[in-house]
């Protein structure tokens, strides 16, 4: 390794290191908001409106991670999966379901490119957790934006629940100096 490529690797390392120190003391915490843009359901004098059976309807339910984001257990397992939960909402088996995830920072700069997969077969009323696995670098943001959605299938008319973001914020308390308390 040449000696300006080594050093630029040692000073990428020590700067990593200063922007995650928060994390690494466990000060830093993670607040995850979910960006839902409409309710699947209407509420009224009555009770609660909710959208009739189609013959055609997927929706995203919600997302979770393996390990949780909490910076010592992503560390220790050194690897990210990305569970993605969908819900086939129709009376029709759907094939070749295909869910989307992509993560941009505050500045819609992509940090992982779109990736893809693509269930055979999904039956009425059925859930089924998606993985994306090995999300390994991540480069260190304050905030991130995490959209995943199933693409639409033949037939499906109603895709308000196709789609969902989620806002990761990190979180790093400000320190107090003795006496400023």
């Amino acid at each position: 390794m040449k000696p300006n490529t080594a050093r630029r690797l040692a000073l990428g390392c020590v700067i990593a290191l200063l922007l995650l120190s928060p994390l690494v003391s466990g000060c830093a915490q993670v607040q995850v908001t979910d960006e839902k843009a409409e309710d699947e359901s209407t509420p009224t004098p009555y009770g609660v409106l909710a959208w009739p059976a189609e013959d055609h309807d997927l929706a995203i339910l919600g997302i979770e991670f393996s390990p949780p984001l909490r910076f010592a257990d992503v560390i220790a397992a050194g690897k990210l999966t990305l569970l993605v939960a969908l819900e086939n909402r129709g009376n029709s088996r759907e094939s070749d379901v295909i869910v989307e995830a992509r993560l941009v920072d505050s500045a819609d700069v992509e940090i992982i490119p779109r990736r893809s997969q693509q269930l055979a077969s999904m039956g009425p009323g059925e859930v089924k957790l998606v993985r994306f696995e090995d999300l390994t670098f991540i480069p260190y943001r304050p905030a991130y934006v995490m959209t995943v959605s199933v693409l639409p299938v033949p037939g499906e008319v109603r895709t308000i629940d196709n789609q969902r973001s989620y806002r990761f914020q990190l979180i790093v308390p400000t320190p107090t100096l003795p006496g400023n308390q």
